[in-house]
């Protein structure tokens, strides 16, 4: 099939993990991580992924999917705006939508110390819900190292569903994320994250109950700005909807730009 021969051909390409390329900046991957300012970049950065995706789950399909992220780094301050957005169809037609759009402000009071609000809001009708708006606050605990990095986050989430059956879903969370990256070589980057959000309360009752999500990424450069990225998504529910698995994953083969 075509997309067994696109990832073939993306594996191949990830063989060539040494080349001389111009790795010098992290890329964004879903759990955020703060840029600094430097004389190369200002203060100023973009990063976007298109590619392909393969998934199986609550959906089978070929999809589409897009990807942003764009920060604004201050003196003490940090801004940023980003989303995705997927489309997915098979030989029935659609089959897959879902999108999401975000910003966070992040407050640097400490080297290691980093207090920060977000908004999300997203949407998945095939997953059960046609608008979700989440409400973020809490702390990063960030560490820079010359081979590897991580990042550790913890706060509190409040949530505003509106699932395909209409009726208004609220839903309060803890939120508690670690990721890290490690430098492979001269062009390449391993990235792997986890975000555990057990539920306080909700409205609609399935307590207890808890979200689980996860990755994996590769990256490779393979010009000054741009790079290959393969990633493992997944998510776990405890108690997911009615007539919904417990798990989803994607594998997502993507061609990345930075500025």
């Amino acid at each position: 099939m075509a997309y067994k021969r696109s990832i073939a051909l993306i594996l191949m390409i990830f063989i060539f993990w040494d080349l001389e390329v111009f790795a010098k900046t992290k890329i964004y991957q879903p759990g955020w991580k703060p840029h600094e300012i430097t004389k190369e970049h200002g203060p100023f950065y973009s990063d976007s992924l298109i590619g392909v995706v393969i998934q199986d789950g609550n959906t089978v399909d070929n999809t589409i999917s897009f990807l942003s992220v764009n920060d604004l780094v201050l003196e003490s301050e940090i801004f940023q705006l980003g989303g995705h957005y997927n489309y997915g169809w098979d030989e029935k037609g659609l089959s897959s939508r879902n999108w999401d759009l975000r910003t966070r402000y992040q407050r640097k009071l400490r080297k290691n110390i980093n207090p920060f609000v977000a908004y999300i809001v997203e949407g998945d009708p095939f997953a059960g819900y046609s608008n979700r708006n989440n409400f973020d606050l809490g702390i990063s605990f960030p560490f820079e190292g010359k081979i590897f990095s991580y990042e550790m986050e913890a706060g509190y989430r409040y949530t505003v569903e509106l699932p395909t059956d209409d009726i208004k879903r609220f839903q309060s969370k803890l939120r508690i994320h670690a990721g890290g990256d490690w430098k492979v070589g001269k062009s390449g980057e391993v990235k792997i994250w986890i975000r555990y959000m057990p539920f306080l309360s909700d409205t609609q009752g399935g307590m207890p109950n808890y979200m689980l999500d996860y990755g994996v990424s590769l990256n490779s450069f393979f010009a000054e700005n741009f790079y290959l990225n393969l990633s493992f998504l997944g998510n776990f529910r405890e108690v997911p909807l009615e007539d919904r698995k417990q798990n989803d994953y994607k594998l997502i083969g993507s061609i990345g730009f930075k500025l």
